[in-house]
């Protein structure tokens, strides 16, 4: 058989586009279109269709009608008026419905009927259709505006004629709840729609039935009904008296898997078929008894922070109020926004991590504009969670938990209980009685004996918000020492007060801003290169007061920055340009000792075995801070570190080892003895040619020279010449020979 849509849709086509669009035109979908009449506008402005089993069609560009049409054609009028005997004539054409269900109003009045077909593709479509005036015809599809009753309301309405110990029972469909009111001879009745999906709206007038009954929600075996079911019971609750919920697979006493094997959707009338009426009867009325009621699960009921309103008609809306969300979600997750960054607890988070949190408490009481409504949210969340930046005290320590460490002025630790809101709590507990047996020996290992109490006070000057070492720690070793294990450690002890970053990234535009409200910056690869920059770096050692940062999309602004460096690397820090004696004053540097096992006996878990010990740790830095305070902030640098520092200066800057060659030049700090600035740098050249180092420009050679030795200014403000320097006879020799090829390299070199 051909549907009846099939059978009009080609009346349509073959009788009446023909006559209306002459030239031709264009079927897709119920509707066909073609040139206007009256305009002649194409592109899909004029289209014919059958609405409500009439003809009719319009233009977009004009006033064109149907009814337009017939008044300039009236001889086309027996043609247009002969589809409805058309449809009659070819009835037998169409489909017969697979099943009808009637809907009544309260008291029992036929209001609609609901078809139900089956397509070739064995899917199932309904068609709803309106009692007329005249109590006999239909004519399809319900009125605008209006939505169906829930099915069998009249028998729902009447409680007073249920039998003794009822249950309600509510289904997916009405077939369902047909077989259950044969069965059990109690109401039975289902929503019109089928299974109730999230977005569903639920009418006031689905739900005022229930009220003060006993219902029992019965769900298929599929995704759509098991989500039904959930819903239509979180949705009952309020109303109904007692509700409770069975599903197929406790009728069976299977697993929703073997059920699924059975059948795809496997309902209530499926199990009655399959177990026969009496056993189906026995087991629907135990478990109608026996299984306990339903409670309201305080998960999915609404929050005070959603607004419900009910129109006239019986529709829900729902709303935020913002204030009291924000409020709601501040005391929740501790949220505070400090310089334009989120703090959840003290600790930053990002502003994507916010967005996700807020979606997560709206995405299952909103099914539409949650993405609008989550942006909103935040802006609101952005204003209400504002807050100044705490203050940083150097004096204390805040450990895990409401305990902190105050120091007195002679660093001595004062354990004490405050619960206060600070960026730099310590993720470790703090245990007086704590040791770390294991990382001392590891230490002991890996560093020279003299060099670890620097790393002990070091790692004790982290721990409070103040910079007035002035100084961060390098360690240079080879592959494979195992100075990451350092590094996990640091990690370790800081949490979220530490960070990762390269330090030849400091100069990046935004990277500085990571470092706001972080106590260590850790570069665990320092990179072989030489810095080209070292402005930053050197503001970063010896930070007093506030620096300028930038965040991206944000302007920039003043932030309290107290971030000490800790570089590990194959290689000490360099940089290309800058040898000042302050380059290098920054840097504690610390080399390892020579690696004396094999890879075969390295302890693959040296890095676990040091962090278990982490509170011994901590009490293991304190009392390298309290020595580091005693001293007035000065490290107990060891003869090996000034001598690395030395040797690394010399490898930057070789002007250090020119002036320490005798055969070139002496410096005897005598006033008398005065060379021009010309022939020190022709000397510097020459020693650089005879022992293949790269000469560097005169204009910075003379600058480093300035920083060390006093200067002898002529008219101008350029130097000429230097005190208390003289060239040895030989090389000065060479630099009055105006004539020798050398003169000429040199005068190129200049």
């Amino acid at each position: 058989m051909a549907s009846k849509t099939r059978v009009v849709n080609a009346y349509l086509r073959n009788v009446i586009a023909p006559v209306v669009f002459p030239s031709g035109s264009i079927e897709k979908g119920n509707q066909i279109f073609g040139n206007c009449p009256d305009c002649g506008k194409g592109d899909e402005h004029c289209s014919i269709t059958i609405l409500d089993d009439n003809i009719v069609g319009c233009c977009l560009k004009c006033d064109w009608t149907i009814k337009v049409f017939l008044q300039k054609h009236p001889e086309y009028e027996e043609l247009f008026s002969s589809y409805s005997k058309y449809c009659e004539e070819n009835s037998s054409l169409f489909d017969a419905p697979e099943a009808e269900y009637y809907y009544t109003n309260s008291s029992g009045k036929i209001l609609y009927r609901k078809r139900k077909y089956r397509k070739r593709n064995n899917k199932k479509t309904c068609v709803w259709q309106t009692l007329e005036a005249d109590g006999k015809t239909y004519s399809n599809n319900l009125p605008i505006g209006r939505h169906a009753p829930i099915y069998r309301l009249h028998e729902i309405s009447q409680p007073d004629k249920f039998p003794e110990s009822y249950w309600l029972y509510v289904t997916e469909g009405e077939k369902d709840a047909d077989a259950l009111i044969s069965l059990m001879k109690c109401p039975a009745t289902c929503f019109p729609n089928g299974a109730v999906k999230r977005n569903t709206k639920i009418h006031q007038d689905w739900l005022l039935p229930f009220k003060g009954l006993r219902v029992i929600v019965i769900g298929d075996n599929d995704d759509p009904g098991i989500t039904s079911a959930d819903l239509l019971v979180k949705k009952l609750l309020p109303v109904a008296s007692v509700v409770k919920k069975i599903m197929p697979w406790e009728l069976l006493q299977m697993t929703p898997e073997e059920v699924s094997s059975k059948k795809s959707g496997y309902d209530v009338s499926d199990y009655i078929e399959e177990v026969g009426k009496e056993v189906a009867y026995q087991t629907i009325k135990r478990l109608s008894d026996e299984k306990p009621p339903e409670t309201e699960d305080p998960k999915t009921s609404l929050p005070d922070w959603v607004i419900v309103k009910t129109s006239v008609r019986g529709n829900e809306t729902r709303s935020i109020n913002e204030p009291k969300f924000c409020d709601e979600f501040k005391k929740k997750y501790a949220i505070s926004r400090i310089n334009g960054v989120y703090y959840a607890d003290g600790i930053s988070v990002t502003d994507d991590y916010i967005l996700q949190m807020i979606q997560m408490q709206i995405q299952d009481l909103f099914v539409e504009k949650t993405g609008q409504l989550v942006q909103q949210l935040n802006k609101t969340l952005e204003n209400s969670s504002f807050a100044s930046q705490p203050e940083p005290d150097e004096r204390k320590i805040y450990c895990k938990g409401s305990i902190s460490l105050l120091l007195d002025r002679s660093g001595n630790v004062i354990p004490y209980e405050e619960d206060v809101f600070t960026l730099t709590r310590l993720p470790v507990k703090y245990n007086p009685s704590a040791t770390c047996p294991v990382f001392q020996a590891y230490l002991s290992d890996l560093f020279y004996e003299d060099d670890i109490p620097v790393i002990q006070e070091f790692i004790g000057y982290c721990l409070i918000p103040c910079t007035r070492a002035q100084a961060g720690l390098f360690i240079h070793g080879k592959g494979g020492e195992g100075k990451s294990v350092l590094r996990d450690v640091i990690m370790r002890l800081f949490g979220h007060a530490a960070i990762q970053e390269s330090i030849h990234l400091f100069e990046e535009r935004f990277i500085i801003a990571n470092f706001e409200n972080r106590l260590v910056c850790v570069d665990d690869d320092m990179q072989t290169e030489l810095l080209t920059k070292t402005g930053k770096f050197k503001q970063l050692i010896t930070a007093k007061g506030e620096m300028q940062v930038e965040r991206k999309n944000k302007q920039k602004y003043n932030a309290n920055l107290y971030t000490r460096v800790i570089g590990i690397g194959n290689s000490f820090l360099g940089s290309k340009f800058d040898h000042n004696d302050g380059f290098y004053r920054r840097q504690l540097l610390i080399d390892c000792k020579p690696k004396t096992r094999s890879a075969k006996d390295d302890d693959r878990f040296m890095s676990d075995k040091c962090t278990n010990e982490i509170e011994g740790i901590l009490n293991w830095a304190l009392v390298g801070l309290t020595r580091l305070i005693r001293n007035n902030y000065q490290f107990s640098v060891s003869e090996r570190m000034k001598q690395i520092t030395d040797e690394t200066k010399k490898d930057n800057d070789n002007t250090l080892s020119f002036f320490e060659d005798d055969a070139y030049v002496k410096v005897t700090e005598e006033w008398h003895d005065i060379t021009k600035s010309a022939d020190l740098f022709a000397a510097y050249a020459y020693w650089c040619r005879d022992n293949n180092e790269a000469p560097i420009k005169r204009g910075s050679f003379n600058r480093r020279i300035a920083e060390r030795y006093r200067r002898l200014r002529g008219k101008s403000e350029k130097v000429n010449a230097y005190y208390g320097i003289i060239l040895s006879p030989q090389i000065l020799k060479r630099v009055n020979d105006k004539y020798s090829q050398e003169r000429a390299w040199l005068d190129r070199l200049q």
